[in-house]
């Protein structure tokens, strides 16, 4: 199913889980038992033959991790309870498409058809990602770099961040207009939800090391802000200098975070 990414997460729970399992060798047998009396903590710990035993406060290290284990053992059973409902459920959905989606993405005569049928706005997601590009932002001749689905960009960070949108089947359209109180701005990228259908923008500041750029697009930011937009919840930011720059991996970790 698009947007769903199951192998990913099955593989982090299991990297989670040998980690604990490695953590609670390295720390001692017990249960920790804590008793308060007068405002003062006193300690003790059962073993599994069920001998318990006082714990000195010269000895608050084994206090503390016993407690540490408790907490790690804790985590270990709801991660492990949430692997295997992960698990079944990837079990369940392995057979589930979106048919829908897949018809009008894989037949553009049908989109071609079905254009009129649907406002641009509202339109099934393949339908609107289809739709010709805006011509109407700035600087259409510096649009050199072409990606995967064949729209041509303005930078080589914004093709890649492209390429990994189109790889990862979500739906987007670039540089088109969006309404900012009086102003219009092109967005780098206009995002829906592949599941949702919920719009995200994403732009990329690619001149971090330019003061005046850092100030433009500062005050870009402030009004998406003023116009109801949160970073990190409907707008996506990426960064990078001539020094630090984007990579594949920090955009899939993105696209993960975001539609996954």
């Amino acid at each position: 199913m698009a947007g769903l990414d199951f192998s990913k997460k099955l593989n982090r729970l299991d990297q989670r889980i040998k980690e604990i399992k490695s953590q609670l060798e390295c720390l001692p047998e017990g249960a920790l038992r804590i008793s308060c009396q007068a405002g003062h903590y006193y300690y003790r710990y059962r073993l599994p033959d069920s001998s318990v035993h006082y714990i000195p406060k010269s000895n608050c290290e084994l206090a503390s991790d016993l407690a540490f284990r408790k907490y790690l053992e804790l985590q270990m059973k709801d991660l492990t309870i949430y692997r295997d409902a992960l698990s079944k459920c990837e079990k369940n959905l392995s057979g589930l498409e979106n048919r829908a989606y897949r018809y009008l993405q894989e037949n553009k005569g049908v989109r071609e058809l079905l254009k009129d049928r649907f406002p641009v706005q509202n339109a099934p997601l393949a339908v609107w990602a289809a739709q010709p590009p805006c011509e109407d932002a700035p600087f259409q001749e510096n649009r050199i770099f072409k990606c995967l689905n064949g729209i041509k960009m303005r930078s080589k960070s914004e093709n890649l961040i492209g390429d990994r949108l189109h790889l990862a089947k979500i739906p987007f359209r670039y540089e088109d207009p969006l309404r900012l109180g009086n102003q219009i701005i092109y967005p780098d990228f206009t995002i829906r939800h592949p599941l949702t259908g919920d719009y995200m923008y994403w732009e990329h500041l690619g001149r971090m090391s330019d003061p005046d750029y850092i100030r433009r697009n500062t005050n870009k930011i402030a009004r998406y802000a003023a116009n109801g937009f949160v970073p990190n919840h409907d707008l996506i930011l990426t960064f990078e200098s001539d020094e630090k720059p984007l990579t594949p991996d920090q955009i899939d970790l993105m696209i993960d975070y975001f539609f996954r």
